[in-house]
């Protein structure tokens, strides 16, 4: 009998430059602690307390941690790696995966066998979600797989110098979910953003460590599309920075308006509007147009 459940999907976590840059000389080239945090928020903290996440890395991102930090706490680690386990192994047992008790990690010997065993009776039910975290080759391979199923990114709002880069996310498979408002660290502006695949059957399954801010983000964002008078006279559609930086006075009929969770669905119906009235046939604006 197989020890083997179906397909499960899995969801990325990364922090890119403008030009998609991820890493210099094998570890990050900036400091942000928010994004540490943020980080450890979502692949720790799970809805159902008696499970764990799994995250699984190349062998590059596991060896850029700090040794004090290895493995991530309250989490699987997987370690994707070609190396043996140790001298007596092949790493082709089992399926290609062997557990490394010096480590407390596992070590498999390719994304497939990760997924295989984090998807075996051994595994599947003790695990709520499933995330890759690196590095260069990792993302590129499992972002091209139809089980990838939500990416987050932190977008860093810089040019940052990289030699290790995430691949360009298409979006005829991904659309942006969410954003979070822009925040800083050390002068580095950056924000949260959630793009989800466009095949998901119903509303993508979030960590609960970001559900719940990304609709009060969701909210915040709308309050400000329906009461900013410029859009009764742009001549494109506004940007995120425009909105954030808005001081325009609200519109008479809008200033007893009450924004709740429920106006969010309407926002397909408001920026066809606001492109009806300003002529604007597609909007150039990178975050605004699905920014809920």
């Amino acid at each position: 009998m197989s020890t083997e459940a179906g397909p499960r999907t899995f969801q990325l976590v990364v922090a890119a430059t403008r030009q998609l840059g991820i890493g210099r000389n094998g570890s990050l080239p900036w400091k942000l602690p928010g994004d540490m945090a943020y980080f450890k928020d979502i692949t720790s903290k799970t809805a159902d307390t008696s499970k764990k996440n799994a995250v699984i890395m190349g062998r590059n991102t596991w060896d850029s941690i700090p040794p004090k930090f290895r493995p991530l706490r309250n989490r699987v680690n997987v370690v994707l790696t070609r190396k043996q386990v140790d001298e007596n192994d092949s790493s082709s047992a089992n399926g290609g995966h062997r557990a490394s008790t010096a480590s407390d990690a596992v070590r498999c010997n390719s994304l497939a066998s990760a997924m295989s065993l984090l998807t075996s009776t051994e595994y599947r039910d003790q695990l709520e979600n499933i995330f890759v975290i690196g590095g260069g080759q990792v993302y590129k391979e499992a972002i091209a797989l139809p089980e990838c199923a939500v990416i987050h990114m932190t977008a860093i709002e810089s040019d940052i110098e990289c030699d290790t880069f995430f691949p360009e996310i298409d979006p005829q498979r991904f659309a942006l979910w969410s954003a979070a408002a822009p925040r800083s660290d050390n002068d580095v502006k950056y924000h949260f953003l959630c793009y989800t695949a466009r095949n998901l059957q119903g509303p993508p399954q979030l960590p609960t460590a970001i559900a719940s801010k990304h609709e009060e983000q969701q909210v915040c964002w709308l309050t400000r599309l329906l009461t900013c008078t410029r859009l009764l006279t742009c001549t494109r559609l506004l940007t995120c920075t425009d909105l954030l930086t808005c001081t325009c006075p609200p519109m008479p009929q809008l200033l007893a308006l009450t924004v709740t969770s429920q106006h969010v669905n309407c926002y397909k119906v408001i920026l066809a509007q606001v492109r009806l009235t300003t002529g604007t046939a597609a909007c150039s604006a990178p975050h605004l147009y699905a920014i809920f």
